[in-house]
């Protein structure tokens, strides 16, 4: 199911309009996260999740085709919209499931108690051979999950009954087979490892879960957030649901069939990876069919061109100042990674374009009125 998950979040992040991918910089970031799950102190399994999430950068770096998207759209009134005051209502129960699924990624920390199994730990780690660093085999900063299987045999358990603090030597050996790195197959090594924290998930939403995982001093406070982000939500989708109604969409540039075909290959390797077919993923994780899939990325393209059109009638421009905000945004939450790895994850154009989309969003919904 995780690596399910997995995909259908890269699914997700295909239809930037409909999942609200293009809105605010705030929601734009959180599209960035990456792991580094493939380091050469994981198992086989835990290496390939972590060469799933570098190939998803693959696409971003490769450079769009560009196109002047007033040839093919009319726009119509895309500001001063007015949107009814039932269609961006919001009950209590849409605000409870929300902060189930958000409740589902958060974590308290624990101090009071050491390392067990479920937990997950923060850790610095040095692998070595024959006392020197081996590639691959060292990192700070890493969550791990104990009892995943993430990292080699004997790796997590050794963390088991380890306090904060502690500095842990773990005498450990490569399996046999290990195709991540065949020099380190069969071969004793030794990891020193530090326990940085320790965390466990979290069940329900309480002060020290608002502050610790989404910056809010309560869990009032969070809740009115949450609900203040679903209206906003409802008040988006109404909003260019008007725009793409008014506009008029005349013909499409060669760039749709490139886009559609891209994200098609794209995702059937993923599904390949797991010994599946494209259609298995989408009817596992959507149950949606291939042609209702290939609806949902024309509309996805036909939406990118819309937003396009109005960037151009409006003549907005990336600032260096924005394209620095929004990598040091991305930096900030993907262990200070540089604006070289970054840029070679998701390319320039890419992340330009998801901060024009974020302009296109805030100049529609400020002037949306509720009536």
């Amino acid at each position: 199911m995780k690596k399910l998950n997995m995909i259908a979040a890269m699914v997700l992040c295909l239809a930037l309009v409909m999942t609200g991918c293009s809105g605010n910089d705030k929601d734009g970031s959180k599209e960035t996260q990456t792991t580094e799950a493939g380091s050469a102190a994981g198992t086989e399994d835990g290496s390939e999740a972590g060469t799933d999430g570098s190939e998803a950068g693959t696409e971003g770096s490769t450079e769009a085709e560009t196109y002047v998207a007033s040839d093919y759209v009319k726009l119509g009134q895309y500001k001063d919209l007015e949107v009814a005051a039932a269609d961006v209502e919001v009950t209590d129960d849409e605000v409870n499931t929300k902060i189930t699924e958000n409740i589902s990624t958060a974590y308290v920390d624990v101090t009071d108690r050491p390392v067990a199994e479920g937990d997950t730990v923060n850790i610095d780690y040095e692998g070595l051979k024959d006392g020197v660093a081996f590639e691959g085999g060292t990192a700070a900063g890493q969550d791990l999950t104990i009892g995943s299987g993430q990292f080699i045999e004997g790796f997590e358990d050794g963390l088991i009954g380890a306090n904060i603090g502690d500095k842990l030597e773990l005498n450990l050996s490569f399996p046999e087979t290990y195709s991540n790195n065949p020099d380190l197959a069969g071969q004793a090594v030794v990891f020193n490892v530090t326990v940085n924290s320790i965390k466990v998930q979290a069940t329900e939403l309480t002060d020290e879960v608002a502050k610790q995982n989404f910056n809010f001093d309560t869990a009032d406070a969070y809740r009115e957030s949450v609900k203040q982000e679903l209206i906003d939500g409802k008040k988006w989708q109404a909003a260019w649901t008007m725009v793409v109604n008014n506009a008029a969409v005349n013909g499409y540039p060669s760039a749709k069939d490139t886009y559609v075909n891209g994200e098609k290959e794209t995702l059937t390797a993923y599904a390949a990876q797991y010994g599946m077919a494209l259609s298995d993923i989408l009817t596992a994780v959507y149950n949606m069919s291939e042609e209702e899939f290939d609806v949902l990325l024309e509309e996805n393209f036909r939406d990118e061109m819309l937003m396009l059109a109005i960037t151009e009638a409006e003549n907005m421009e990336v600032s260096d100042q924005a394209y620095t905000d929004r990598i040091k945004e991305i930096s900030e939450i993907n262990n200070n990674a540089s604006q070289e790895e970054i840029e070679a994850y998701f390319g320039a154009d890419y992340l330009r374009k998801t901060i024009l989309q974020g302009m296109v969003y805030d100049i529609v919904m400020d002037s949306v009125v509720v009536k």
